[in-house]
């Protein structure tokens, strides 16, 4: 019997982060696929391959256009959101930064929406936040 592997992409311009992230994911079993886009244009030509699906997505909103930019902005994650909203909505994505506000907040609920994700019956938001500063204490 196949078993596919679960797509996971982590937007995300911080190595150790990124690691991070990767870690706790491939701790949870070993048919995890990770794909790493470090700045918006590279997260979306990802987004825009027909040939790729991920199943979960983790951004980073203050991120530079290009890999070799270092000019950071959080419009640059605010974009991505969009187009992940426009290419695969329903996908689940848990937005990780240290510079929300509150009006970014109203931009994540406008893109979000309640779905069965995990096929269990129970419907939760698609899009979640988490501060970068509680990354170790969300277990």
């Amino acid at each position: 019997m196949y078993k596919r592997k679960f797509n996971v992409l982590i937007v995300e311009d911080d190595n150790s982060i990124s690691q991070y992230i990767s870690n706790e994911f491939l701790k949870l079993g070993d048919d995890i696929e990770i794909t790493i886009a470090t700045c918006r244009n590279e997260a979306i030509k990802l987004l825009e391959n027909n040939n790729n699906f991920f199943d979960y997505i983790t951004l980073d909103l203050t991120l530079p256009i290009n890999s070799d930019d270092f000019e950071k902005n959080p419009e640059n994650g605010l974009h991505i959101l969009s187009r992940i909203s426009e290419i695969s909505k329903g996908t689940p994505i848990l937005i990780l930064t240290a510079t929300s506000t509150i009006d970014m907040i109203q931009d994540f609920l406008s893109h979000s929406c309640k779905a069965d994700i995990w096929g269990d019956k129970e419907e939760i938001s698609t899009i979640m936040h988490l501060s970068k500063l509680k990354i170790n204490s969300s277990n």
